[in-house]
């Protein structure tokens, strides 16, 4: 096995002393199969552009920003983000150097992010780990091995915080966490002797989209519901489960108008 290499960006509002890179690093440290260090740069989007039009412009031309950091770093996945006002949440987006399939399913894509409280308690340690490995495309076989070896063992460490999560999170933070850990499920699963884990998955993204809009997070909200689809659809296909189709076909519609093939 090959050590996973994490780089993390810095964050524009973060503070002088870059208090927030510290938080992620020290969530991260020594962990099994995973080296991280920050990285220096700041990769940032302007939020005071058009939510739908704007958005699906900047995160992919950020994206090719920071895959350029990763190959220079000889690194496999960066953690990006901002901390949007009033402050008070840390929302953290995890681009691997190599793209995910299209076609697969738990894609994090460019849009799926992790909202935190800032100085997130320890307790969401364990579950950033479980979805830094589930994000990460590796780049070879030795890191192809890794990610087998850690990533059912950090969800089963993660899964029981995921059950008890604070109660003061937002309504955002939950849903966020919802998305995020459905994914980490899902990659587990298509893992050599993963089990089938789709309907806990389909749970949790079913409980995102309860917070999520399309009005507040277009592209997010899309994603979730393109995420949705395809595991209905495998779920159609394995039990012909004709309400499971349309259920899907559903969630593939009403994800279309915000992201469109050609976005």
């Amino acid at each position: 096995p090959q050590r996973i290499e994490v780089r993390i960006a810095g964050f524009a509002a973060d503070s002088e002393d870059g208090k927030n890179v510290t938080r992620i690093l020290r969530a991260l440290d020594k962990r099994r199969g995973i080296r991280a260090r920050a990285l220096g740069e700041i990769l940032e989007l302007d939020d005071g552009q058009d939510l739908i039009d704007d958005l699906a412009t900047q995160i992919p031309t950020a994206a090719a920003r920071g895959r350029g950091w990763l190959a220079r770093a000889n690194a496999d996945i960066l953690i990006w983000g901002e901390i949007p006002l009033p402050g008070t949440t840390i929302r953290l987006r995890f681009l691997s150097r190599n793209e995910e399939s299209e076609d697969g399913p738990g894609m994090f894509g460019l849009a799926i992010s992790l909202n935190l409280p800032v100085d997130f308690a320890p307790e969401f340690d364990d579950l950033l780990y479980a979805i830094v490995l589930a994000a990460t495309v590796p780049t070879s076989e030795g890191k192809a091995m890794t990610l087998r070896e850690c990533l059912p063992k950090a969800l089963e460490t993660a899964f029981p915080v995921y059950r008890q999560l604070p109660s003061d999170l937002t309504t955002r933070e939950k849903a966020s966490v919802d998305a995020c850990i459905a994914n980490v499920i899902l990659r587990t699963g298509a893992l050599p002797g993963g089990g089938d884990p789709q309907n806990e998955a389909i749970v949790a993204y079913r409980s995102a989209l309860e917070s999520v809009t399309r009005e507040d997070e277009p592209l997010e909200w899309g994603l979730m519901l393109r995420n949705l689809g395809v595991l209905l659809q495998a779920q159609a296909d394995r039990g012909g489960d004709v309400e499971a189709l349309e259920a899907a076909a559903d969630a593939f519609r009403n994800a279309l108008p915000v992201i469109p093939r050609e976005r």
